[in-house]
């Protein structure tokens, strides 16, 4: 038996894969749950588990804030997560397994294939230790948005503006093309890279590369490629002009 924590901000989500993992890994056994990285530093140091099943972005941090813990750890890792961000292009080249929810079965599956493979913990410490770098160094510059009719694949620097109607968030393009994602601004913003994008507004986030000029008129604003005004909160003013400050290093 292969023994695992299931680590995740959602508890709907660690049920969902429990029972897949009981029906499709028979012989993966759950020796506990976590429902962020501090509960999940303690999960692993109690039950000592071959792998960890770990969410990316959680309530208090991240699933990389968790591994800073074990700086070579000894138990394999599965990252699942709902953000098909940019990052993911850096797993596949790090060879390291992700699972994006809702979780298929045959992924599962892969995934448990690989949780049988010897030396897997230290095949995985090095590429983890790749990944970082990859992820630090911004090499990364694609993202992914999946609507219910399309895939489309873009490039960072080709993301104009978001902005957010309820729960729904569109994505500005350069090419002056517009796309609904059904996911919240405030999801988005903790996918895409800070030091590129700046939520403004309650509403909007802007592509440093597309920022033409600040103007202080009825209140700051920022005017974007395609000769749009969007507007700064007047608690993120400071903020904003510190961030525009530092890419200009």
């Amino acid at each position: 038996m292969i023994s695992v924590v299931l680590i995740d901000d959602e508890s709907s989500s660690r049920a969902t894969l429990q029972g897949m993992l009981q029906s499709f890994c028979p012989d993966i056994r759950i020796a506990g749950e976590a429902e962020g990285v501090a509960a999940g530093i303690q999960a692993i140091e109690t039950h000592r588990p071959d792998a960890v099943f770990l969410d990316i972005r959680m309530q208090d941090g991240t699933g990389f804030d968790l591994l800073q813990a074990f700086p070579e750890p000894d138990f394999g890792i599965i990252f699942t997560t709902g953000y098909d961000e940019f990052a993911f292009a850096a797993f596949e080249n790090n060879a390291l397994h992700y699972l994006l929810k809702p979780i298929h079965p045959d992924k599962l599956q892969e995934a448990c294939d690989r949780l049988r493979e010897k030396n897997l913990k230290n095949l995985l410490s090095r590429q983890l230790e790749n990944l970082k770098e990859d992820v630090q160094k911004q090499k990364l510059t694609n993202f992914t948005l999946r609507t219910g009719e399309e895939i489309l694949f873009v490039k960072l620097a080709d993301i104009v503006r978001l902005e957010s109607d309820n729960n729904c968030t569109f994505f500005f393009l350069a090419d002056g093309k517009r796309r609904m994602m059904t996911r919240t601004i405030k999801e988005f913003e903790r996918a895409l890279p800070g030091e590129q994008f700046f939520r403004t507004h309650q509403s909007h986030i802007v592509n440093r590369e597309h920022v033409l000029q600040i103007n202080k008129k009825d209140g700051w604003q920022v005017q974007v490629t395609g000769e749009v005004q969007v507007p700064i909160a007047r608690r993120k003013t400071q903020e904003f002009l510190d961030w525009m400050e530092r890419g200009r290093g």
